[in-house]
């Protein structure tokens, strides 16, 4: 039950499981920070094979995310575009976007190997869909952008690729955690 003004997204995937629906409490809510320095987010993993296991899905995985002014996330970028598990499982994904202050911006760059490339302006209430290739989002300075996404596909588990370009920079969290950023 809220405890007041509340915003409902109602995602679906096809499935053939039987599930009746359910609530998730604030306590299943997995939450933690991804990244470091200038691409550093805030996460809760709603529900995520590896937060909640007991929890009945069958195709849908759903989080949130909340990047913080002038930050990058899901940086490096990232694809899930063929299943070739454990290095990387299929997964259609959609972005719901809420900015604050609402008459902020910031852009989910999109990209494939076959030379497509866009760069979708993220406003308040808009909706962005990534069914293939690496994308990534950056915050306008001075507005945070927050992101419900949800994936959908054969595969339970969140396993993806990094643009083998930009990858590396994943990879520097560790000793910049350690640095103190």
């Amino acid at each position: 039950m809220a405890e007041g003004p509340v915003e409902i997204a109602l995602p679906s995937a096809p499935s053939d499981a039987n599930i009746e629906p359910y609530i998730i409490a604030p306590v299943q809510v997995a939450s933690g920070i991804w990244g470091t320095a200038n691409f550093k987010r805030n996460f809760h993993q709603i529900l995520t094979l590896a937060a909640q296991p007991e929890l009945p899905a069958r195709r849908l995985i759903v989080g949130e995310t909340f990047t913080p002014s002038g930050n990058w996330s899901t940086y490096s970028p990232h694809k899930h575009q063929v299943d070739d598990l454990p290095r990387e499982a299929y997964h259609e994904e959609m972005y719901y976007f809420k900015v604050n202050p609402a008459d902020g911006f910031g852009i989910c760059h999109y990209y494939n190997e076959d030379g497509e490339e866009e760069n979708f302006t993220v406003r308040d209430n808009t909706i962005h869909m990534m069914p293939k290739g690496f994308h990534t989002v950056v915050s306008a300075p001075g507005y945070t952008t927050y992101y419900l996404w949800f994936l959908a596909g054969e595969q339970r588990v969140q396993a993806t690729v990094d643009d083998p370009d930009l990858g590396w920079v994943g990879r520097t969290v560790p000793m910049l955690k350690e640095l103190g950023f």
